[in-house]
């Protein structure tokens, strides 16, 4: 899969895409099932090199169907970050209204874990969104039966950040103000995401 980048808006490095796509640790995993495209919602683990990302870890309970066919197969995990309405008002020259955003789509091939392998993915993600309280074996092995984990060995990482790299220092002080004052679903989180973006 390959992503339009808009012209004049310069990528991060891979530091940061890595650091954001850990951090966001959800999105869309597509597959192609019988020439029609299929894609389901998770949560992922991320395995890095330093900066690079090599592998994402995810799993599907065994009644969704691309969980019968993924084995082996080329997939794309979308992750989408914050994104807005940037009102042209904000800049200090005229010009036209837009949309700024964060997006990253990771692609590579799947392969099927075995149990243990499983466990330790679920024991990850409990330590990432839950470190104060360990995995309830006992209660949660139930459940193992009914789930199937996969990894996802990376072969392409495509980021497509748009967070007004064109504008002034002036205009984009004055999205970000725009931002924070708005009471628009998702303002508040594109603000912080420029904040972090042009701080990096």
């Amino acid at each position: 899969m390959t992503n339009y980048v808009p012209e004049h808006q310069t990528q991060p490095g891979h530091k940061y895409v890595t650091d954001f796509v850990e951090r966001r640790a959800f999105g869309s995993v597509s597959i192609s099932i019988d020439d029609k495209p299929m894609m389901t919602l998770v949560p992922f683990d991320v395995i890095r090199e330093g900066d690079e990302i090599t592998d994402l870890r995810f799993h599907l309970p065994w009644s969704n169907p691309q969980s019968k066919v993924i084995e082996g197969k080329s997939a794309t995990v979308s992750i989408w970050g914050a994104d807005a309405f940037i009102n042209p008002e904000w800049y200090d020259h005229e010009n036209v209204a837009t949309w700024d955003y964060e997006f990253v789509s990771i692609s590579g091939v799947c392969s099927m874990m075995n149990e243990d392998q499983l466990r330790a993915l679920l024991e990850d993600l409990y330590t990432k969104f839950l470190p104060e309280k360990p995995i309830n074996w006992e209660y949660a092995s139930q459940y193992l039966d009914d789930i199937v984990g996969f990894t996802l060995e990376v072969n392409q990482v495509q980021p497509v950040f748009k967070l007004s790299q064109n504008k002034s220092a002036a205009s984009l002080e004055g999205v970000i103000a725009g931002l924070k004052n708005s009471d628009q679903l998702g303002d508040q989180a594109l603000a912080q995401a420029l904040r972090r973006f042009y701080q990096e």
